[in-house]
């Protein structure tokens, strides 16, 4: 919203929340041909899952495309591509949790609050490259493996 950037829905692949379900994504997201230099997923294992298929096709991580997870869980850090993520404060969410509950319990609206969370970069991302891959052609998943 700050860089007035507008969403473009054609960008936007519904993936669930498992390695399985971001790998169809991925999939999709080839099928339907994109010019994409980036994937920011809702988790980690999503993350994974698009970019096992998205390497097993060839595509280099973070040569043509960078994929960014949310999460920062351990498998992460040793992904065949070690992924960049966004680490959130745990422990800070589940005091802030915690407070609005007892607020809540005591008849009090709690207050809305924004929690810092940081960025953990690692060999996932790297700055647009110019050649941006374009896949018309149909995909079907194949044999993919995690680690």
């Amino acid at each position: 919203r700050e860089a007035n950037i507008e969403l473009d829905d054609k960008l936007v692949f519904n993936a669930g929340s498992t390695i399985e379900e971001g790998e169809k994504a991925a999939l999709q997201m080839l099928n339907e041909g994109t010019d994409a230099t980036a994937v920011q997923a809702v988790n980690d294992l999503v993350a994974i899952g698009a970019a096992n298929i998205f390497l097993n096709q060839g595509i280099k991580i973070p040569g043509e495309l960078s994929v960014v997870g949310f999460g920062n869980v351990l498998i992460s850090e040793y992904f065949r591509v070690p992924l960049t993520t966004i680490r959130q404060p745990k422990f800070r969410l589940g005091v802030a949790a915690m407070n609005s509950m007892l607020k809540l319990m005591h008849g009090e609206r709690p207050e809305s609050r924004r929690l810092t969370a940081e960025i953990v970069i690692r060999a996932s991302t790297a700055a647009p490259s110019t050649a941006r891959r374009v896949n018309k052609n149909p995909v079907e998943k194949t044999e993919t493996k995690t680690l």
